[in-house]
Order: structure tokens, then sequence, then C-alpha cells
């Protein structure tokens, strides 16, 4: 379907209507006379604009309008409320597209981001080009017919501890270009992985750089395109050597700019003074009274818009805000001033040599952060940034919040940053024989940050100091259960072994903290594992494994069935396999809800709102220990063949 029918616009007793996946470009101001609409469905389209109308219907409470090309209104609008989307259209006043974007540079340091950079802005290239500590954000301009775009050119430092902080800067609406150096240890899906994790439809460009230096180097074109769909051409490139290729990425680079639905976006010329106003202050922070103030001067009045607007500038990375923190009242920040300021601190050589442990005393942190890490940076053409002393305890709790690193003691005086910890795992005792074992097995894609963040969530459990860069040993506090976690790179894996009573409960707990934290990911794919309970494997630290969606799936269909162990070659039952990790009250939940779909499944007046029965119980389970990360709904529509 390509328009709307406008047939449907009679049908004025209507109250739920889907037009999910199709082609339609526009809908019609005759939408008005659907008083009744409760919800629409309009996911998977081609819309860019949606009218005001749509939004006086009266009763309309659920609007889906996710996978659309949206331009007017601004999709933040939506995730600030429905009153900043209605004072939107109430106000007045003219609008004009945005023109620009946010481009972000990822790759190891040294594959030459830094000066793939300098050749789009026409500077020569430096064969001694120092290594970027931090981030550099620089102003790029594609001229077009109608205007000039604007592209704001992230160019993050490679250095393995900054992936840590990836996580805060690398927005939605972001065009990325993964610079590859063709080093024989190289995984470009570690790089496409960040881009893929923290911007699922953002559009990749994948560069080989110092192709001079590695004229043989292939790509691995199909599988990389299976694995990351959004990947859009492969490009050669030798900033040394005539800039060879350059022409080629440029012309690709703007064809995927041009194609970015944010450059469209309809602003309101009031939004724009704000804008103007931000960008030319010279304080690297504002308060939210200040940021509040700028907005009033441009009669942006409404909270909602507020909040939009700022999820804008995030998003274009004009500024940094983190709506989940209320630290301190700073509320918009410059995006540099954060990041060379916690840079400082994770690398300076006196934290390294501490393996990541910094005392927080005044002392301690102004030496930290009032001087360069590196020597070279004095000179830099880069912004010079100071860091006022009553500000040191804002980024210090800024990095704990955002699980950089954890308290070491009850006053504080010391804080502990899990990624500059020591690789080698100490020597301790732990009797695999009879643990439980749990995996999570990451198929693209490992977060560096996974291990850490569950890491600071524990560190009160932590034993006797056992951690390393790569694990930790964890006692329960009322069980005494102990918890060997590892982290395996190379085999994108967490692996997690209990020991003691009460197993199942903690690695409950943990599966929790785990749970959350790949909730921040929003493509990540994990498959959660666990360790075969059979004679043999019973005994081993690396069993076989089962998946334990397949279990539970399978479980629904034939509750007493059984998965062949690959090892002993012993059937184990379903029920033994889940309640090795979830206990009874998972199989005594599955069970009810079995029984209850297949009554009413064969209930004589089966229909609509039986239906709603069963989804409604599934819903008030899913808070059930085990359930979590399972979708039971899917899984029952698919055992019994119930469409939607």
């Amino acid at each position: 379907m390509t328009t709307f029918p406008p047939a449907l616009a009679s049908l004025t007793n209507l109250t739920d209507l889907n037009l999910r996946n199709n082609q339609l470009t526009a809908l019609i101001p005759e939408l008005a006379n659907l008083r009744k609409l409760h919800t629409l469905w309009l996911s998977e389209n081609h819309i860019d604009t949606l009218p005001s109308v749509l939004f006086k219907i009266p009763s309309l409470w659920k609007l889906g309008i996710e996978g659309n090309p949206l331009v007017s209104p601004p999709l933040e609008l939506f995730e600030a409320g429905h009153d900043a989307v209605t004072a939107y259209f109430d106000q007045s006043g003219p609008t004009r597209a945005l023109a620009e974007v946010k481009l972000v540079l990822l790759g190891h340091g040294q594959a030459g981001k830094t000066s793939l950079v300098k050749q789009l802005l026409g500077e020569p290239f430096d064969p001694h080009e120092d290594q970027t500590h931090g981030i550099n954000i620089r102003d790029y301009f594609v001229p077009t017919p109608d205007h000039q775009l604007q592209v704001r050119l992230w160019d993050f430092g490679g250095q393995e501890i900054m992936h840590a902080t990836h996580r805060f800067f690398l927005s939605r609406r972001s065009l990325f270009v993964v610079v590859l150096d063709g080093r024989q240890d190289e995984d470009p899906s570690y790089w496409l992985g960040h881009a893929s994790t923290y911007a699922p439809d953002a559009p990749v460009l994948v560069v080989l750089n110092k192709s001079d230096l590695h004229p043989n180097y292939q790509f691995e074109t199909k599988r990389l395109r299976e694995m990351f769909p959004n990947i859009r051409g492969f490009i050669r490139t030798s900033c040394k050597q005539g800039a060879e290729g350059i022409a080629e990425f440029c012309a690709a680079l703007r064809k995927e700019l041009l194609a970015v639905p944010m450059i469209r976006t309809q602003w309101p010329e009031a939004w724009l003074e704000v804008k103007a106003e931000l960008e030319t202050t010279e304080k690297p922070f504002l308060t939210r009274d200040e940021f509040s103030h700028l907005c009033h001067k441009a009669k942006v009045d409404h909270t909602g818009q507020q909040e939009a607007l700022v999820r804008f500038f995030n998003d274009l990375g004009i500024a940094i805000h983190f709506e989940d923190l209320h630290l301190d009242d700073t509320h918009v920040l410059n995006p540099e001033w954060v990041t060379n300021g916690v840079y400082r601190i994770l690398n300076h050589p006196r934290v390294i040599k501490a393996h990541g442990i910094v005392p927080t005393d005044r002392s301690t942190l102004t030496n930290l952060l009032e001087t360069p890490v590196h020597a070279d940076q004095k000179a830099s053409s880069a912004p010079q940034f100071t860091y006022p002393r009553e500000k040191h305890g804002y980024l210090i709790e800024l990095m704990r919040r955002f699980e950089l690193c954890f308290p070491l003691d009850s006053n504080n005086t010391k804080i502990l940053i899990p990624n500059l910890l020591p690789k080698d795992e100490p020597e301790f005792r732990f009797d695999f024989r009879g643990a439980t074992k749990f995996r999570c097995q990451y198929p693209e894609f490992l977060p560096p940050t996974v291990l850490p963040r569950l890491m600071v969530r524990s560190y009160r459990t932590i034993e006797d100091s056992l951690r390393w860069r790569y694990g930790m040993v964890l006692r329960a506090t009322t069980s005494g259960a102990r918890a060997l976690i590892r982290a395996d790179r190379n085999r994108h894996r967490i692996d997690i072994w209990i020991e003691g009573r009460q197993k199942r409960d903690f690695l409950a707990v943990l599966r929790e903290e785990l749970t959350a934290i790949h909730g921040d990911f929003p493509n990540l794919a994990v498959t959660e594992s666990i360790g075969c309970p059979c004679r043999d494997c019973h005994e081993e630290a690396q069993p076989h494994f089962f998946k334990y969606h397949k279990a539970l799936s399978f479980y629904l269909k034939k509750p007493d069935g059984a998965f062949p162990c690959d090892r002993s070659e012993e059937f184990v039952p379903l029920r033994k396999i889940l309640e090795g990790i979830d206990g009874g009250d998972l199989v005594q939940t599955v069970d009810e809800i079995r029984d209850t779909v297949l009554e009413l499944k064969h209930h004589k007046d089966y229909g609509g709102n039986e239906w709603d029965k069963v989804k409604d119980l599934l819903s008030s389970r899913v808070g059930i220990p085990g359930l979590f990360q399972v979708d039971l709904l899917k899984l029952v529509e698919k055992v019994f063949n119930r469409k939607k």
C-alpha cells in the first residue's frame, strides 16, 4: 500500500488501525474524522511528516512510528511526551531544515583517523601525526544545491581504555566511519559492533587506511555485510601516497551524509536561536537554570520542548546531556571538556601505575586534572580546558554513575577503575565439581564494558580483592555461595561458575544485573546457556552447554522431553536442565502458562477475549526469576501456531 485509503477516514467508529509494513509516504487530513481511534500503528513505512490533526484526536493514546524517516515533528519530541508534540504544532513562527549531522570515526590508535580527517579538510599529510587523546571535534562543510551541510567530525582516541567511554557519546543519529589499518590481529567486527550496538540504525562506511602498507589486505565483505547490514561500503585509502582513494571516500561520504534523515528535520527558528547561543558560549558547562534561561530568551518556554532540544543537541554533538543523571546542577556540557577530563584521569601515568586506584583527595585530583597527560597536548591546537576544583567531584561522580569505577572504602577516599586492573588472574581455589555453570555468549560483539560494569555493580561482594581485568570472585553476603566470573574476549563470552549453598539464588542476582547492562545496548545479541547437569559434565569446569531459550521453548511444547548431551550422550530431562538454574518456580510458572493456554485453546468459544487473558497472564509473570529476557508470548504463539 503506497497511499492512505480515503475510505478508512469514513469509518468513524474505528478504534484500532494497523498500517505497519507498507509503503505509505503521507497521511491525509481526514484522519481527524476518526474521533474514536485508540491505537494507530504506522511503523516501517516511508512517512516523513505527521499532520497536526493526528494529535488532536481525543482518544488516541498509542501511536507506533518506528522505522519511518520522520523529519516533522522531530522524533525527540515524542520522547518528551504528548504535550511537547502539541506545543510544537501550536507554536507560531517559521521552521527550516537543520542541515547538520554528526560523523564519528572509530578505530585503533594509529589507524590514521586524524590523517583522514585532515584529508577531508584539505590539510597536508603529517607523517609524524600525534595520536588523538580523548576526542577532537572539528567542522566539515559539504556544499549542496540548497544549503551548506555542516558535519561535526568526532575523532575518537583509539586507546583501549577510552573504549569504555564510547557509550556516553555514540548517539543514534550519527554516521560512522570505521577506520582499519590492516594489522594482522585487527578484527573489523569489534568496531562495527561498537557502532551497531550503540546506534543500530546508523549507516557505516568501512575504510582500510594505509593501504600502501597492506596492498594485499582483503575485506571479508560478505560476512561483514551479513553481520552488520548497515554497512554502506568498503573503501581503500592512503593519506600518504598522493591521497589514494580519498576522492572515492569523499564521494561515498557525501552520498551517505545527504541521505541522513536528520539533516531534513524541521527546526523552529526559536530552537535555532537557542542553538546559536549555546555554540557561542565559552562556558564548558551550563546549569539547568542557565540552559532554561537560554530557552526562555528565545521563547522556547515549554519544558517538554526544552527536553527535546537538549536531546537534539546531544545527538548532534553540540553538547552532552546525561538524561539519567541528576548530579550537582550541571545540565549541558561541552563534550570535549567531559571526555578530556575523564581521559586525564584514566590515562594518567600515576593512575596506570597504581592499576586503576585513584585517591579522591583535592590535591591528587588537582594534579590529575590540571596537568595534560602528554606533553604534546600543551602545544596542541585542540582546545585547552580547565577543571575548577568545585567540578572535580562532579567528574568522579560522573565516572561512578556511568560505572567506570567504584569506591574502595565507605568514606570514598579512593576509587578503582576496573579497566586498569592487572590482566593476570591471581591464584585462588575454586571447586568446579558440582558447581552451577552458566554462559552468556555474544555471537557478534562482546562490549568491553560489560564485565567492568558488572564488577562495579558487584563490588561489595568481591572476595578478598580477587579481581583482575577479565574476571573476579564474588561471595554472596547471606548464603556464602561463591561465584567465579571470567570474560573471554577472544571467544566473545562471559562464563559464570557458582559453588556452595543457594547457588540458583546467587545466579539469579547476577543474571538480573547482566540483563540490565545488556539493556543499554539496543542491538546486542546475547545467548544464555546452561551447563549440562549429567553425571559426566557435573564434574567438569567446561561442560556441554544447552541454550536456555531453546530448552524453555521445547519444555513448553513437551514438558517430559529431554536433550542429548554431546559429552556423555545421555538424554537429560528438560525439567532438570531448567531447574538447574531457576529452581521450581520457573517450571511451575511455565506449567501454569501452558495449562492455561491449552484450556483456552480448546474452549468452545475460543476467541479474542480468551487470547487477551493469555497475554495478561504472561505479562503478569515476566518478573519471576528466570523469565527475564524471554518473550513467552512469542514462544506461546509459535508453539500453538497462533497469529497476532
